[in-house]
């Protein structure tokens, strides 16, 4: 079960190659919901990714055993947090132009030290897409 582990979730802002996390961990914020006609209910297992006691997203196909869900940095809660242009003071939409992000997700079994401990670190190089000539 999930509650047996605890899951973090680190998401890069900086569009540089330096990174920026935004720290989540993996928290029960609600009893399950009931089975709904919908598979995608959100929230459907109970769990949600939390960043200090804000919840940003809930954990919308998981179950009891299984966190799973699915972002996209143009349509969600990141959007709002990347500063285009860091050098600039104050916060600079972010254009969705060249960028690199890296994501880190951590799980370990409570109470088993730091062998039990898994780590995923992927990057994200986002380019310009190429022109097509005729």
């Amino acid at each position: 079960m999930l509650d047996g582990w605890d899951a973090e979730l680190w998401v890069d802002l900086d569009p540089s190659e330096k990174t920026k996390y935004l720290k989540l961990k993996l928290a029960k914020v609600a009893p399950p919901a009931p089975a709904a006609p919908c598979p995608r209910e959100p929230d459907a297992n109970g769990y949600g990714w939390k960043s200090g006691n804000t919840v940003l997203f809930g954990d919308d196909e998981g179950t009891d055993h299984v966190t799973q869900n699915s972002q996209n940095f143009g349509f969600s809660y990141f959007r709002s947090q990347i500063d285009g242009d860091p050098n600039t003071p104050g916060m600079q939409p972010y254009n969705f132009g060249p960028g690199q992000f890296d994501v880190v997700m951590m799980i370990k079994r409570k109470n088993a030290g730091e062998k039990s401990r898994t780590v995923l670190h992927v990057v994200f190089d986002v380019v310009t897409a190429p022109t097509q000539t005729p």
